[in-house]
């Protein structure tokens, strides 16, 4: 602008003295000006190009509001706290074949039912991969489920009752249950209520262990 106004004050300054004919006037005014409108134009892209800092600090801003704080541990879900908390463990004396053995024939010769045996170790084989000898056992008996269930139905997800019995990398067998004392809290039912279940379980692996 300032420059703007230096070219109109020359050409304003020389049109009022008689000593210069118009024609030359302009040639002399004419750099001048040229000089004017360059420092003009050069001082339109400086204003234009100014804000680029204020466009790359809130480019930043927005990376810090969208970029995940590594700082802060992803939380543990609360199924994965669960599973942890409700699990028991009990050691096994016997090895995983026999331990696997004494533990499916007393749950044949208790009043619960034996639906299903899962031998997830030789499923692996099946599929060319390898895990350590791992045989789920699930079972049930109606009399002591339904009223567990009458409880929450959700508990559904907890029955049929299953045992674990599995093989660290140490050679040590392991007869896993979940406990119904300590799940009851999660399913907001009185424990009073799975006593019973919890009680049948762990008889059931006492005595194949025993």
């Amino acid at each position: 602008m300032e420059n703007t106004m230096l070219c109109k004050s020359i050409l304003k300054r020389a049109s009022r003295s008689n000593l210069v004919a118009p024609s030359t006037l302009i040639k002399l005014a004419m750099p001048a000006c040229l000089v004017a409108a360059l420092l003009t134009l050069t001082g339109c892209n400086t204003l234009m190009t100014t804000p680029q800092p204020q466009q790359q600090s809130n480019t930043s801003m927005k990376n810090q509001l969208t970029t995940p704080n590594n700082t802060n541990s992803v939380p543990t879900s609360d199924a994965t706290s669960t599973a942890n908390n409700s699990m028991t463990d009990h050691l096994s004396p016997y090895d995983f074949a026999t331990t696997s053995s004494r533990v499916q024939a007393v749950i044949e010769q208790s009043p619960a039912n034996l639906f299903a045996t899962v031998p997830h170790s030789k499923g692996a084989q099946k599929v060319g991969m390898t895990l350590n000898p791992t045989t789920l056992f699930i079972f049930g008996n109606p009399k002591v489920g339904t009223p567990v269930l009458q409880a929450n139905q959700k508990l559904a997800m907890e029955l049929p009752i299953k045992i674990l019995v599995w093989e660290d990398d140490q050679g040590v067998v392991h007869v896993s249950q979940q406990d119904f004392v300590k799940l009851a809290h999660d399913y907001n039912v009185d424990s009073q209520k799975l006593a019973p279940l919890d009680k049948a379980v762990k008889t059931i692996i006492q005595a194949a262990l025993k």
